[in-house]
């Protein structure tokens, strides 16, 4: 039996901690220790950044990622990479760009399932998988059912066309 999209979230995404992880980054020795909690970084900016670079983020026959070169018709990061995330940054880092330029904002932060924390890790989240043994989702929306949320409904779709 498929679970819908809410069932999903209903299962995978466990509660609400953003009182609790502000008040912690208040305190500068948290702030230090969780600095990947405080921003995360827009991946489809970075991917338009490519693209006007004339070049295009792709799978190969195999699956695999890369950055392919329109112009001159060739990979400059080879397809290497299990997810488009890793073939980006290996992009930014070879033509020395910052991933900083693209970070934004996290606006709210959720205890989530070991499980949905791979499948958003793996779309380019932010996630803390030990903070205190707790997993948790900086998540860059806010005002909407999450299961509204772009990327659920990416990893969603992921799961029904397997």
């Amino acid at each position: 039996m498929t679970r819908t999209i809410k069932e999903l979230v209903e299962t995978e995404v466990i509660y609400f901690i953003s009182p609790l992880i502000d008040e912690l980054l208040q305190q500068e020795k948290y702030r230090e220790e969780f600095y990947n909690l405080t921003t995360s970084t827009d991946w489809d900016e970075t991917e338009k950044a490519i693209s006007q670079n004339i070049c295009i983020v792709q799978r190969d026959v195999d699956n695999l990622w890369g950055v392919y070169d329109k112009d001159n018709e060739y990979y400059t990061v080879e397809p290497t990479h299990e997810n488009k995330i890793e073939a980006i940054k290996q992009y930014f880092n070879d033509v020395n760009w910052d991933l900083c330029d693209y970070n934004c904002e996290i606006c709210e932060y959720w205890l989530i399932s070991e499980w949905l924390a791979s499948k958003l890790e793996d779309k380019g989240e932010t996630v803390e998988r030990d903070l205190y043994g707790l997993t948790v989702w900086g998540r860059t929306t806010t005002g909407q059912a999450i299961w509204c949320d772009w990327i659920i409904q990416e990893i969603y779709s992921d799961l029904q066309y397997k």
